[in-house]
């Protein structure tokens, strides 16, 4: 840095070191005798300037740690949501639920899997459930969402409990396929008035210990 003219003519020569502030602290500077000044340390940071890095440092630290919990809390919201959802997918009553492939499990010959069968005919998939006898099909339409009704309809499934309308200990089913004026159901079934392996239209009615499923 030299001073210009006027200012040296101006000003009595002052000899020796001094301390110029720049914008970014302090520069020690020697004025020689012929009015140059002439740097004679490296830049020395003002005192106050040093003391507030660390606290720069330190807010900085600060503002990156509540950016971190930021993220992590906004990660373990998005996990607990995700996981009550497939929570509510797993258990949630599902209409159209396959078990383990789109395949009858009940044993042909059953009246069981006569009733998958028909249903799979009419409706392009077979039950969600694949165990339990016929008179179990009525809990497990409740477990599904399915409808559970007194009053028959047609294509739903007739439920008949144990020793009702003729049916044996392990209950019977079968696909109502026609509905009479008089109330009379016509219902397809298997292991019935034909036997066992064989499938047949059976008459049944509406009462006690008898109920309609369906999707």
């Amino acid at each position: 840095m030299v001073l210009c003219e006027n200012q040296r003519r101006s000003r009595a020569p002052e000899w020796g070191s001094r301390l110029v502030l720049t914008p970014m602290g302090a520069r020690r500077i020697q004025v020689s005798e012929h009015g140059v000044f002439e740097t004679v340390e490296e830049e020395i940071v003002l005192t106050h300037l040093k003391s507030w890095k660390p606290f720069q440092r330190s807010s900085r630290a600060w503002s990156a740690v509540r950016v971190c919990a930021a993220v992590v809390l906004v990660s373990f919201a998005i996990v607990v949501a995700l996981g009550v959802n497939m929570y509510t997918m797993q258990t949630a009553p599902k209409a159209h639920a396959d078990y383990d492939g789109d395949y009858n499990a009940y044993p042909y010959g059953e009246c069981t899997w006569f009733a998958n069968e028909r249903f799979h005919d009419i409706y392009g998939y077979y039950v969600p459930w694949h165990i339990g006898n016929a008179n179990e099909w009525v809990d497990q339409a409740y477990n599904y969402g399915w409808q559970v009704s007194s009053t028959p309809s047609l294509y739903s499934l007739i439920v008949l409990q144990d020793g009702v309308q003729g049916a044996t200990g392990y209950g019977h089913v079968a696909m109502v396929e026609q509905i009479e004026s008089d109330g009379t159901i016509i219902a397809s079934s298997m292991n019935a008035g034909a036997g066992w392996g064989s499938s047949s239209d059976e008459e049944y009615w509406s009462g006690p210990g008898v109920a309609f499923i369906k999707p």
